[in-house]
């Protein structure tokens, strides 16, 4: 909040200055909106009514100064300081508005985790970075276990509880640096900067035992699988990371199904 006043403040003191040195001849009170909108749009509603405050006194001095407000009268005053304080409410609620709508374009709704749309953008910037600085840089797929057989036999709210487990896993296990979004369905993402093949293993392990833990205790058995691409080794866009991983998932899918077959005979 105070950056943002303080920010804000700069240009009000900037207009408070050209309107004083002339004389209060300019027609420059119109122009007080928009630090009133800058507070608002960055600090919120209480920044803009802190300002919208300061406005109106200042307002009014300059009234007192220029004989107005004798001949105006206090209603113009008041009237004008409604006038602010709703446009202020206006402001805020427009860029609430804003702010939701694109969060709702950018998270999974189920998971509040970042979605296909923002993983794009996200990972190409990361991957760029990486481009620059020549350091490693791997992607992890990951996919849940036997989750067509939990929603059959539990019901789709205990599939959607599992899936909310493996995001609070991937949060817990994750760095603040990293990328983690749901790919759709049952497949997650972790985007992971400054790390190569063997740190994304380890990763994924630490997700896995993550997991284990969380879904043990609400009661539930539930395992991931996992697959890593490696950024220059695996391919240099996200699309590239994500099918080397997609194979190597499934390989090691297809051997763990092997030995399971193997110990059931």
């Amino acid at each position: 909040m105070w950056p943002t006043l303080v920010l804000s403040s700069i240009g009000f003191l900037a207009l408070v200055l050209l309107d004083t040195a002339s004389g209060f001849l300019l027609a420059l009170r119109f122009l007080y909106l928009l630090p009133i909108w800058l507070a608002t749009r960055l600090g919120g509603r209480r920044c803009g009514l802190v300002l919208v405050g300061v406005t109106s006194i200042w307002l009014a001095y300059q009234d007192v100064a220029t004989d107005s407000l004798r001949s105006a009268g206090p209603l113009n005053l008041a009237l004008r300081t409604s006038t602010l304080v709703i446009l202020t409410f206006i402001i805020a609620e427009v860029e609430t508005a804003l702010r939701r709508s694109q969060i709702l374009a950018t998270r999974d709704p189920l998971t509040g985790l970042s979605n296909r749309l923002a993983l794009a953008e996200l990972a190409r910037r990361a991957i760029e970075r990486t481009r620059r600085s020549r350091r490693p840089l791997s992607v992890v797929l990951f996919d849940c276990d036997r989750f067509k057989a939990i929603n059959d036999v539990h019901g789709h709210a205990t599939g959607d509880h599992v899936l909310c487990l493996v995001a609070h896993a991937l949060r817990a296990t994750a760095r603040s640096t990293d990328v983690i979004a749901r790919l759709g369905g049952d497949e997650f993402v972790a985007v992971l900067p400054n790390t190569s093949r063997i740190g994304a293993k380890v990763f994924a392990e630490r997700t896995g035992s993550a997991l284990s833990e969380l879904a043990s205790r609400a009661g539930y058995e539930v395992s991931i699988s996992a697959g890593v691409g490696e950024w220059s080794r695996d391919g240099r866009t996200l699309d590239d990371l994500l099918a080397a991983a997609d194979r190597e998932m499934y390989r090691r899918k297809t051997r763990a199904q092997v030995v399971a077959d193997f110990h059931s005979r």
